[in-house]
């Protein structure tokens, strides 16, 4: 009896830890889905009225700050459900903290290098920032999926169509790059969908 109830109880903690997970994915995938469209308005008004680009880079690095911020929050909310459980079932305690520290470090050693190459015109060190950031973000997911019940075929496409476009969008190979913008942001507004569903769906 008293077995069966530890038994439940830790599929229930799985369960919960699973649902904020991929909420905060899909949130996450939502989220992201806007950014390429946003900066692409700007930079495309930036053309338009013949402004400097400089100003579509402060404007990229205040809204990197605002999407990072938000996103997070989604998984800090996600992380302090699953600790709360964790604590008591020992849960992905030492792998979320490995997570948070593989992307922590590769997210913000890429970024810096990708807009230190912006600012020094090399393409050399913006392809490393950008190699690096791509990394770090797909590292990231792949060691978050089997907390959130596991990689579906939505977060595969996520993955690679935002790693062609981020590669193509470096390379500058402008007429497969919008291609891949276009297919990046249908495939993670889809993948945000099904993520939400699929917990509407679970609870």
């Amino acid at each position: 009896m008293e077995k069966n109830l530890i038994k439940d109880s830790k599929e229930l903690a799985n369960r919960i830890i699973k649902n904020e997970y991929r909420k905060a994915l899909g949130k996450y995938y939502l989220l992201w889905s806007t950014y390429s469209i946003i900066l692409f308005v700007v930079y495309g008004l930036l053309y338009i009225l013949n402004y400097s680009s400089i100003y579509g880079a402060i404007i990229q690095a205040f809204l990197s700050i605002v999407y990072i911020f938000f996103t997070a929050q989604f998984f800090t909310r996600a992380s302090a459900a699953s600790k709360r459980y964790s604590e008591v079932f020992k849960l992905y305690n030492s792998y979320i903290r490995f997570i948070y520290k593989i992307t922590f470090m590769g997210f913000i050693l890429g970024s810096a290098l990708f807009y230190l190459g912006y600012l020094k015109n090399s393409f050399l060190i913006t392809l490393i920032g950008v190699l690096i950031f791509v990394t770090s973000i797909d590292i990231n997911l792949i060691l978050t999926y089997p907390i959130a019940g596991g990689i579906k075929t939505y977060d595969i496409i996520a993955i690679v169509t935002f790693s062609a476009m981020m590669l193509l969008y470096i390379l500058t190979i402008f007429y497969i790059f919008e291609i891949t913008f276009l297919t990046f942001t249908l495939s993670w507004i889809y993948a945000g969908y099904r993520s939400l569903m699929e917990v509407i769906e679970g609870e």
